[in-house]
């Protein structure tokens, strides 16, 4: 997620809206507040941070002394109930026809292959697992209030931004993996620094998914296996990336349509007076047949560079 806390990745893009718009921009240093200005009219941005919390990450709006930018929205703060609570986005899509993997809280496991997550938080928080439906009674797998249980599809994490309904950005990423070479541990591969820019890892947050693929930090695994060691869209074992991660304009044409009939449904369960102007994103998982398999709304999401074109377009009435 570096890409996204680079202020100027944010800054370009704006500028080269208003170069090609002959618009001004100014930044308010003290607030981080943006003002775009095209002959009379003008639009304000607020600035959006992710904060720790000690629990976890959180967004804030607020230039304090810390936590990083991590993008403007033309608006302080928009919430609605699909985007707040994981299992009213579920029993929107499970109505409306969308796809989404199986999910449950109570009774025998529905899948072969399921996790555990908390109804609300973001940055994948909370979540316990994978489990195997035949192990999940000798491990104790329970459900805490507030938690359900949720298939796992084992595929690419996906996320996509939306402006008014409408697609802008994407980001698909293969889960983080170690692999085996036959004689060292799993920890003992993951904590050898091989460069300058590498970094030592703890397994200790992979424990289940290790499990889960029966082996365990101490493993020692066959030369060449791959072993996946998170499943989540942020992780540990991300990687520094300063590139743009974007591949929207990549996928398919029958994933864009799809996406685009998800963006326009989801838009939909806004409530009337906050839908226009809005920008969302939709996490998701894709599989090995490249089917999308929907996982959760964000009302105040990072924002990703590409959608500011198509905001101030819209902003300022250009088609």
């Amino acid at each position: 997620m570096f890409y996204f806390f680079q202020p100027l990745n944010h800054i370009r893009r704006v500028r080269e809206w208003a170069r090609r718009h002959d618009a001004s921009v100014s930044l308010d240093i003290e607030t981080f507040r943006l003002r775009v200005t095209r002959g009379q009219q003008t639009a304000q941005f607020f600035p959006r941070f992710a904060v720790d919390t000690g629990a976890g990450l959180a967004y804030s709006g607020y230039f304090g002394e810390r936590g990083p930018f991590i993008g403007w929205l033309p608006y302080e703060l928009k919430r609605w109930p699909i985007a707040s609570d994981k299992l009213v986005f579920k029993q929107y899509c499970k109505q409306t026809g969308l796809p989404i993997p199986a999910y449950w809280q109570q009774g025998a496991p529905q899948s072969e292959h399921f996790i555990v997550k908390g109804q609300r938080g973001s940055f994948g928080q909370g979540i316990r697992g994978p489990f195997r439906a035949d192990h999940a009674h000798a491990l104790g797998v329970v459900l805490n209030d507030g938690e359900y249980f949720e298939q796992f599809i084992k595929g690419e994490c996906v996320k996509v931004w939306c402006w008014n309904g409408r697609p802008t950005a994407m980001e698909r990423l293969s889960a983080p993996f170690a692999v085996g070479d036959g004689r060292r541990t799993l920890r003992e591969i993951v904590g050898t620094v091989r460069g300058s820019f590498d970094t030592v890892y703890d397994l200790d947050v992979s424990r289940d998914i290790l499990a889960w693929q029966g082996f365990d930090p101490d493993s020692v695994v066959a030369e060449g296996q791959q072993v996946r060691l998170d499943f989540r869209y942020a992780t540990p074992f991300d990687p520094t990336v300063i590139n743009n991660r974007d591949v929207l304009s990549q996928q398919s044409d029958i994933m864009r349509a799809q996406l685009q009939q998800i963006g326009n449904s989801l838009a939909q369960a806004i409530p009337d007076e906050l839908r226009s102007h809005t920008v969302f994103t939709v996490d998701a998982v894709v599989d090995a047949h490249d089917q999308l398999w929907l996982l959760e709304m964000n009302s105040h999401p990072m924002v990703h560079p590409a959608n500011y074109a198509p905001i101030l377009d819209d902003l300022f009435g250009i088609a």
